[in-house]
């Protein structure tokens, strides 16, 4: 009987010690994680769980160690280790009976590091757990299930759940109502989330009251210079920034700047709001302003948290932006350059948002005519979304898709093609949902305008009729069809569409750069009908929207545009001082790229039409060399350039040169066009000419018989 009572004894001191040594090492690791000596905490945190898991695998010790080690994870944002630690903490306090509160709050962190690591599913499913908990919970103890609605709320806002997330937002609000009335600070809190959800969905008119409900409650609670004041000053002012009540949103901005300019240590903040209030003067286009708040913003993030602090990232952000739109592109690439790497080392390499500032870094250096260094950045985009999201996923069609002008630009049109075929098979397969209808009309318009810059404009009129026939077909996809249409030669039914895009713009507030391209489509129909007036008066109407946009791509279209109209009524004088104009610009920005062997091939044929064949035949051979080394190999687009040189040496009488490139321009703009486009028409008449000055009636005949009815098919 000793011997037992010896034992049970020995038993409870070894209980008693063990459990003095896990409360020192769970004290220790508290010490020194407040102390930010994470590898002190780290240690005694793991010999903690070692202690107590002498408690058992089922013990309130051990989940109680387990959620202080997690936490010691969290606070140094390692949240890959973090996550394995925190899961097995709430399934022990579960199984151990742990007090119900307890758990929920474990739940909550677990689903923060879930939602941290882009795990949705996961963060989901332990919100669930711990709404399942906080709705048994009552009294005071209420107000955890409104916390954990509030998260819940966030989580399906990240998944796109949108009208699942509003129902709890919502929910939140009712609950924090009846539970402490109309004007707390934690109500505040809720309308304050709720609008900026609703802000995020481009809701600002729902926004906006419930933004200001809030403000007028934080100036009650907390006073009217307070910090929280600040803060719902900055929100109501984004929202009705995005209302476009400008002067509102700036007064609101400073508002802010001054409120935290006289709190203590109130710099981060301030120097946040003097971020946005950079964006609200870009708006306004006060460049100079925006570009001098946004550096002294920068500056103070910087100081506070260092350069490379994923605090300091907002704010490179937005300066860098600035400087794109200042076209300060040299100054804003090392700022893009540094926002990656904040995003890679504090994110992975492998987050979404690595993957979005690699895009904007790639779209700049694209700006900088560098294509070659943006393509990798636009695979890792690609891969990204693809090891993220899965290869059938909607974000990676759109990662697809945002690769391919890079790619068309750096002349790899084949691979371009490959990722905007591949980007609509996946866009088809999610037709059913609304993201994946708008994805798939933008992907289609897009890659129409694609197959046109090669000339493929029959398969290009495919993809747009597609977009245009769909309910929610918009002007811009049916101007874009009428001019396939146009080109092809089918005037009637480029006037159709071109009535329908008017039609369809006229129910709303029409895009000012859509305004530019339907005015110039409409005047290349008319120009192709020779109402040249007509013709004249839109482009011009066309080139003061883009002088005033400093639209400097339409601009020049519209100019060469010009060029041909005064050409073709002999204006050369004119046409050759438009051209000239353009010629300096593309010889500046794009010297070796299609559009300059447009402009070329236009300006030969008007020293043709003159006889001036010396002159047009250099020209003539430099934009056939370089569509042939941007393109990779011969495409439709090329046509008109072998079509003009045909007719150069026919009137110079080297028909043996001549009859090979006019067989072989034809041959192209039927792969091109189709074989019963009237837009044929012109160049077998011309060919028709060849055969005739060599005496082959027969053969010359029978190619004017043919242009006569394929003409019959442009009314």
């Amino acid at each position: 009987m000793r011997v037992l009572q010896l034992v049970c004894i020995a038993c409870t001191a070894a209980l008693v010690f063990g459990q003095s040594t896990l409360d020192q090492h769970l004290a220790a690791a508290q010490k020194a994680r407040t102390e930010r000596q994470y590898e002190v905490a780290e240690r005694d945190g793991a010999a903690a769980v070692q202690e107590a898991e002498k408690f058992g695998p089922l013990s309130p010790r051990l989940n109680e160690a387990l959620a202080a080690l997690g936490n010691t994870y969290i606070v140094q944002r390692k949240y890959q280790q973090a996550e394995p630690v925190l899961f097995r903490a709430t399934e022990i306090g579960e199984a151990a009976g742990v007090e119900s509160r307890t758990i929920a709050t474990q739940l909550l962190s677990l689903a923060n590091v879930q939602s941290a690591l882009v795990n949705w599913e996961r963060a989901e499913s332990s919100l669930r757990r711990a709404l399942l908990i906080s709705e048994r919970l009552v009294g005071p103890d209420r107000a955890q299930t409104a916390a954990t609605m509030m998260q819940f709320a966030e989580v399906l806002n990240s998944e796109a759940k949108y009208e699942q997330a509003e129902s709890y937002y919502r929910s939140a609000l009712k609950l924090r109502e009846a539970l402490f009335g109309a004007d707390n600070a934690a109500v505040s809190d809720t309308l304050d989330r709720l609008g900026e959800f609703l802000f995020h969905r481009g809701r600002n008119s729902e926004a906006e009251p419930l933004l200001r409900r809030s403000l007028a409650i934080r100036e009650k609670v907390y006073g009217p210079e307070s910090l929280p004041v600040a803060m719902a000053a900055c929100d109501l002012s984004l929202a009705v920034r995005d209302l476009n009540r400008l002067d509102e949103a700036e007064a609101l901005m400073i508002r802010a700047i001054d409120i935290t300019g006289k709190i203590e240590n109130s710099e981060a903040s301030q120097s946040r709001y003097m971020g946005n209030l950079s964006l609200i003067y870009q708006r306004k286009g006060m460049l100079v302003e925006a570009e001098t708040v946004a550096v002294r913003a920068l500056g103070m993030r910087e100081k506070l948290f260092g350069t490379d602090h994923i605090q300091a990232l907002s704010e490179v952000e937005d300066l860098a932006g600035i400087y794109t739109q200042e076209k300060k592109l040299e100054q804003a690439e090392p700022l893009r350059r540094q926002a990656l790497a904040i995003l890679e080392r504090d994110r992975g390499p492998d987050h979404p948002d690595v993957a979005t500032a690699c895009t904007r870094l790639g779209y700049l250096l694209m700006d900088l005519k560098r294509y070659q260094e943006a393509l990798p950045l636009f695979r890792r985009n690609v891969e990204i979304s693809e090891k993220r999201y899965g290869p059938e996923d909607l974000k990676t069609a759109r990662a697809l898709q945002s690769a391919t002008l890079a790619f068309q630009l750096a002349d790899q049109y084949e691979e371009s093609e490959g990722m905007f075929r591949r980007a609509i098979a996946i866009d088809e397969a999610n037709h059913g949902s609304a993201d994946g209808k708008t994805q798939l009309m933008v992907a289609r318009n897009t890659f129409a305008l694609m197959l046109e810059t090669e000339g493929r404009y029959q398969e290009a009129a495919g993809f747009l009729e597609k977009a245009a026939d769909e309910p929610e077909g918009k002007a811009i996809d049916m101007a874009n069809l009428a001019e396939v249409y146009r080109i092809r030669g089918f005037l009637t039914k480029a006037d159709v569409w071109l009535t329908k895009s008017i039609d369809a713009d006229s129910e709303m507030t029409p895009i000012p750069v859509f305004v530019i391209i339907r005015l110039r489509h409409m005047a290349l129909v008319d120009y192709d009908r020779h109402r040249y007036t007509q013709a004249s008066a839109q482009l011009q109407q066309a080139l003061v929207l883009a002088e005033k946009r400093k639209d400097t791509s339409a601009r020049t279209g519209i100019l060469e545009e010009l060029g041909n109209l005064q050409r073709d009524t002999r204006q050369f004088a004119e046409a050759a001082k438009r051209y000239n104009e353009v010629l300096t610009i593309r010889e500046r920005d794009s010297p070796d790229r299609p559009d300059m062997a447009h402009l070329l091939d236009n300006m030969a044929l008007m020293l043709i039409k003159q006889s001036r064949f010396s002159e047009a035949e250099p020209q003539l051979l430099r934009a056939k060399r370089i569509y042939e080394r941007a393109m990779g190999r011969e495409r439709p687009i090329e046509a008109p350039v072998l079509l003009h040189l045909a007719m150069l040496y026919r009137d110079q009488k080297r028909y043996s040169e001549a009859e090979p490139l006019f067989k072989r321009a034809i041959e192209l703009q039927e792969s091109g066009m189709s074989s019963d486009a009237p837009a044929l028409a012109p160049a077998l008449r011309e060919f028709a000419q060849l055969y005739r000055a060599q005496n082959r009636i027969e053969e010359a005949s029978a190619l004017e018989q043919r242009a006569k009815t394929l003409a019959a098919g442009n009314n």
